[in-house]
């Protein structure tokens, strides 16, 4: 039976080179899980929150292409929601977390910080 396996995170400032580097983790960890459990459908979602001086600036697209790249060598969805607004670390993750769960499909959703960093057996092990 298929399962669906929502990762999200919500960035805030930085120049996003640490959220690329967390999907680029994710991803290894996401391909060893499916080496193990091919299973697994995988979506990623960013909560994209601006910058300190800037709600509304969007990242980069320099890091966007990087995302995407990371994303579909590991045939994740991405989306990228630009909140244009700093909801906050919670609040944004409860965004998010609604947008999947009015889709009505989804069985587990990994809530992780842009900084944090995947070890390539964590998803396997933690499913």
């Amino acid at each position: 039976m298929p399962s669906t396996l929502h990762i999200q995170t919500v960035r805030f400032d930085g120049d996003g080179s640490a959220l690329v580097r967390m999907v680029q983790s994710v991803a290894a960890a996401v391909t060893e899980l499916r080496r193990r459990q091919p299973h697994w459908a995988v979506r990623l979602a960013v909560g994209d929150a601006g910058t300190a001086d800037d709600p509304d600036a969007h990242l980069d697209d320099t890091v966007v292409d990087q995302l995407r790249t990371a994303a579909g060598d590991a045939r994740m969805e991405l989306d990228i929601d630009a909140f244009g607004a700093n909801l906050g670390h919670g609040a944004g993750q409860n965004r998010l977390a609604a947008r999947r769960a009015a889709t009505g499909d989804g069985d587990v959703i990994v809530v992780a910080n842009p900084d944090t960093y995947l070890t390539p057996t964590c998803l396997a092990t933690l499913l």
